[in-house]
């Protein structure tokens, strides 16, 4: 099995954020009322910890009153920025492994519909996505269940694809728990300077650790 993470990994940026945007646009009343519980809001940002709490809060205010919302009303209007902020050579890579025959698996923090409309044109389509949950709610939509950190193995196990991986692609420390179930983790997009520290941290003398500009 080979794990792909999505943002920063195959795509340039943070898609749940856009779409946070672009749902927020809409509606300037959502907007209004959300910038006027931001302050009490704001120190849930100060740490990369509560960071999912401030996220689910704001997407909260984003879908208040909506009992769905659809990806796919984001991705019309802009598809096409979006799309071309996908990184041509992870595309290829992904491409390769699953030329290779290897199982291939998204896994990320966005909604899974809205990746999955967004690399709906590949070739072969989008690989099998494992992301956060929208849970309907009185209020509006809750974005529960985050899958980051070492619940991306928990949701490869719940799944059917087990915990180890052959190769793992990500950007980030917070897959620690994925870089350390593989085989070998390539690390991209990360600047020299900083590759030591993360390095540090996702340390495991059973994985072997590659570093892609």
């Amino acid at each position: 099995m080979v794990v792909f993470d999505f943002d920063g990994t195959l795509f340039r940026g943070d898609l749940g954020y856009e779409w946070l945007r672009w749902l927020l646009r809409q509606s300037p009343a959502r907007l209004a009322l959300l910038l006027l519980l931001l302050p009490a809001w704001a120190p849930l940002f100060l740490r990369r910890r509560w960071v999912q709490h401030g996220v689910r809060a704001c997407f909260l205010i984003a879908t208040l009153g909506r009992s769905t919302v659809s990806p796919a009303d984001f991705l019309r209007h802009c598809g096409a920025a979006m799309r071309a902020r996908l990184f041509p050579e992870a595309l290829n890579v992904l491409a390769a492994e699953r030329a290779a025959g290897h199982r291939v698996v998204i896994a990320t923090g966005e909604h899974p519909p809205l990746v999955e409309d967004l690399l709906a044109e590949l070739p072969g389509g989008c690989p099998p996505v494992l992301g956060s949950t929208v849970v309907p709610t009185r209020w509006g939509l809750d974005l529960r269940h985050h899958l980051q950190g070492r619940r991306k193995l928990d949701a490869l196990e719940a799944a059917g694809y087990g915990r180890r991986c052959l190769r793992c692609y990500t950007d980030s420390a917070t897959d620690a728990a994925l870089i350390r179930a593989s085989a070998e983790a390539v690390i991209v997009n990360v600047a020299v300077a900083r590759r030591p520290a993360l390095a540090a941290r996702v340390a495991c003398a059973k994985t072997a650790l590659r570093w892609v500009d």
